[in-house]
Order: structure tokens, then C-alpha cells, then sequence
């Protein structure tokens, strides 16, 4: 197969302004599109298109590491906002630190917190984007994966379509993270500077994975059904088996595959907590503290493997925090 257009195949890109006119209501054009390798480089190429060296961007915290690495490696400089109880945006926080920055990013449904945000919260960061003349990155990668509620897209937003880039993915959604294929949506204007700037990272996305996601998004309802039935039933499982630790505590998921586990009550440090865990049982855990200095106190659970893998390493968790944890992790 030959290279195809630096920004994706034409018909990949039309298949995906089509999808996001089904599943959104809203309307993109296929000039809008530039299909990346996985989300990683769609965020990336996000960041170079809009950040000078020195620049401010507004990152939450927790969140997602590679959003601070990602904009360090292009010059920026991160600032952090806050998660309330239920991990949406601290208002308040965006607000205040708005005026001294150039960019924001939002990622929901949220890694690592599983929270899913409510169309008012969304708005509020619009109306904020608005006034402060902020560029909105939206990371919405795990957009099909929702067990509550609905997912909404910054592109309802009218007023921020100028300033903002949404960034997605196949890897979640039809779980085939291992293809490398997103793609991000731009404001008009965009994408012949994108063009010049993919051609120096990758030219171009694989052809043959590109094909392929075309049949994808034309049966995308019947695979992220599959997807989401299969991690609901995990996530369950897990919080029914966690329910035996009166002194954990958690928002439940509303979306994405992750839980992020208060486990302050049994230890101080998460990365100590994960440490002990997996020497003690063999299951891994994600420190909190590196998704931001808010993480800490908290682990993040992935629960995106096999049912049988989930029973199992959520049991082990109870039995490690039963019988003492970190005693029992020095005598192995």
C-alpha cells in the first residue's frame, strides 16, 4: 500500500465526521481531521500547534502524567488545577488561574478517575475558555466507554469552536490499543499547518490500519457494546469484593476502566501501598502520587483484563489489607 495524505486517508476522515454526526449531532468537516499514531501523537501534535515555549497551560491534578511531560517537552509551562469529591473540575480553581494561561485540558471520562463530567461543568469551563480567550484540548478517548449517564463532547459548545482541538482514539472504544490510531479535530484554518507537521513526525499513519478503521467506526455501536458490557461486569465485581474493607473509600466509575482507590486509611504513601501490594500478592497497582501531588493517598486499579483476572487480584487486595499489609509484604 502507498503513503496516504499526510492528515489520514480522506475516506477515514469522512467516515469519522459522519460518526461524530450520528453519535453527537454535531457537525465536522473531514478537513477538520488529522489521523494520528494513538492519541499520544494527536495530544502532542495538539500542544505543538498551539504552545510557545514559556506558555502556561492549565493541567488537572490528578491526572493523566503524560499531559505534563508532553507539554515540558514542548517548551511549556504546566500550572495544576483541582478535582472536587466527585473528581470533576474545581470551577473555582480554572477560574482564578485562567487569566495567566494559554491553554487548558480536560479529559473526560477521566483516567485516572473514572469520572464522567456533567454537561453544567462542561459548560462552566466553556464560559471560562470564552472569557479568558483559552485554548480547550479535550481528551475524549474513552468517550464510548459509559456505565451512567451520557457522555458529552466540547464540540456542543458553539461559542469555543475556534479554540478548541478534541482529542480521541480507536484504542478504547474498540479496544485495539496496540494499532496506534486516533486522530484529533481542529478548528478551521488548521490543518495544512498540521500537515507540514505530521509530515516531519510520522508523514503518515499506517494505510492498512487506517482501512481497518474505517470498517470499525461503520460498526463502532455493536463493538463498544461488547467493550463496555464486558468492563461493567468487572468493574461489579471488583467494587463488590472491595466492599469487604470498611476503611476504603471511592467515587464509583461512571465511565473508562480505572478506579482510583483512597487507601490513606491503611497507608500514607501510594507508591509504598503498590510496592508492598505486589511484592506481598503479585498485583499491580498504579501509585497515585504520579498522576499529581493530589493523587497521593490514592491507587489507581485498572479493571480492563479478564473477569477471572479481576476477582482474583481485587480478592488479593482484601487479603492483603486483612492481614496486615505492609507486615505481610516484609516476611515475603
Amino acid at each position: 500500500m502507498n503513503y496516504t495524505e499526510n492528515n489520514g486517508l480522506y475516506e477515514l476522515r469522512s467516515a469519522i465526521a459522519e460518526y461524530y454526526k450520528e453519535r453527537h449531532g454535531v457537525k465536522i468537516e473531514p478537513e477538520n481531521v488529522v489521523v494520528t499514531i494513538g492519541a499520544m501523537e494527536g495530544l502532542f501534535l495538539s500542544l505543538l500547534l498551539i504552545l510557545d515555549a514559556g506558555d502556561k497551560i492549565l493541567l488537572p491534578d490528578p491526572g493523566y502524567p503524560n499531559y505534563t511531560s508532553e507539554s515540558i517537552l514542548v517548551g511549556a509551562e504546566p500550572i495544576y488545577y483541582s478535582l472536587d469529591s466527585n473528581f470533576h473540575p474545581n470551577i473555582s480553581d480554572i477560574a482564578t488561574q485562567a487569566k495567566k494561561s494559554k491553554a487548558l485540558i480536560i479529559n473526560t471520562p477521566n483516567n485516572p478517575t473514572g469520572a464522567v463530567y456533567p454537561k453544567n461543568v462542561l459548560k462552566e469551563i466553556a464560559e471560562i475558555a470564552k472569557e479568558n480567550s483559552l485554548v480547550v484540548i479535550s481528551d475524549e478517548t474513552y468517550e464510548n466507554i459509559i456505565f451512567e449517564k451520557k457522555h458529552h463532547t466540547m464540540l456542543k459548545f458553539d461559542d469555543i469552536r475556534d479554540n478548541l482541538i478534541v482529542v480521541n482514539s480507536f484504542s478504547k472504544s474498540v479496544a485495539i490499543t496496540g494499532l496506534r490510531l486516533g486522530f484529533i479535530i481542529l478548528p478551521d484554518g488548521l490543518s495544512e499547518i498540521t500537515s507540514k507537521i505530521q509530515e516531519n513526525i510520522i508523514a503518515s499513519p499506517p494505510a492498512m490500519i487506517q482501512k481497518a478503521a474505517v470498517s470499525l467506526l461503520e460498526n463502532y455501536k455493536k463493538i463498544t457494546r461488547k467493550v463496555t458490557q464486558k468492563l461493567k461486569k468487572n468493574k461489579d465485581a471488583l467494587l463488590k469484593k472491595l466492599h469487604k474493607l470498611p476503611k476504603i473509600s471511592y467515587a464509583p466509575p461512571k465511565g473508562g476502566f480505572y478506579l482510583f482507590l483512597n487507601v490513606s486509611e491503611y497507608y500514607s504513601s501510594s507508591y509504598k501501598f503498590a510496592m508492598d501490594l505486589i511484592r506481598a500478592k503479585r498485583v499491580a497497582v498504579t501509585p497515585g502520587i504520579g498522576f499529581g501531588k493530589n493523587g497521593e493517598g490514592y491507587v489507581r486499579i485498572s479493571y480492563s483484563s479478564s473477569y477471572e483476572e479481576v476477582l482474583e487480584g481485587a480478592k488479593r487486595i482484601v487479603e492483603f489489607l486483612k492481614e496486615g499489609g505492609d507486615k505481610l509484604a516484609q516476611q515475603n
